[in-house]
Order: C-alpha cells, then structure tokens, then sequence
C-alpha cells in the first residue's frame, strides 16, 4: 500500500482547492519518501505542485483508503487542513488548480478516494464552513 498525503484547503468562500493531474481532480499532495515526515511530504509537495503558493498547516486530518487514480494499487490518502495563500500558478505535472464549491463539485471527474473524501467533508461540515474547522481545529 502507497501512503499518500493529501492538503485540505478551503479558501475565504468555502471552495475546496483541487488540482488536476492526468484529467483526474485530486487535493494537492503526493506520496510519501522514506524517511520523511507526513508535514515535510506535505510542504514538498505542495512547493512542487503549486510553487508560488505559501501553505499554513493547522490541523491532521483522517486517513482514507482506495485504489490510486493513476495507478492499479491500493494508497491510504492522509489528509492535513493546511491554507494556502498567495499565487495559485501550477507546475510540473499539475494541469491546473481551481477553487471549488459544493454545488459545482460534481462537474469534476475524481477518484473514488477523492470522492470519499469529498463526502466527509461535506459530511461533517466542513466543505460548507471554514469558520468549523478554525474553530475546531485551531
């Protein structure tokens, strides 16, 4: 199994970040190197996805398990509730990044770990309130 770590980014308007890779919408993040910590992993991978966005970690978040959209092995997908701010410009394999609402999420092919995701947090209340999770997480 691939351990992937994945950032949950929500914005002022209550919008998921998401990048596409390979036409797939996925949150920004990656697999895990050996040796590294889940927050190294995660700053890597963000600086190598979006490379002019600055990310604040605020809190871990749950570990979902599936099959790897771009491959055909299980992953375990840990997510962080991280901001990011500043220029949202893409790079390397990323072909774009956007901020999301709930009504339009729908309108974005996702893995079925995305998806899960995606339910828990609207599940919970946290795709629909930022205002939530800095409470309770903060």
């Amino acid at each position: 199994m691939v351990k992937v770590i994945s950032g949950i980014a929500l914005d002022g308007h209550r919008r998921l970040l998401m990048v596409r890779k390979k036409g797939i919408w996925i949150l920004p993040g990656g697999k895990i190197e050996t040796g590294e910590s889940e927050l190294i992993c995660l700053i890597r991978e963000i600086k190598e996805e979006l490379p002019r966005a600055q990310l604040r970690w605020f809190a871990e978040g749950k570990e979902f398990f599936g099959q790897a959209p771009f491959g055909n092995h299980s992953i375990a997908v840990k997510t962080h509730f991280i901001e990011i701010s500043g220029c949202i410009e893409v790079a390397n394999e990323i072909e774009a990044a956007e901020f999301v609402n709930a009504k339009q999420i729908g309108n974005y092919p996702m893995s079925q770990v995305m998806a899960d995701v995606v339910a828990h947090l609207i599940f919970e209340g946290k795709f629909l309130s930022r205002q939530k999770i800095n409470m309770r997480f903060l």
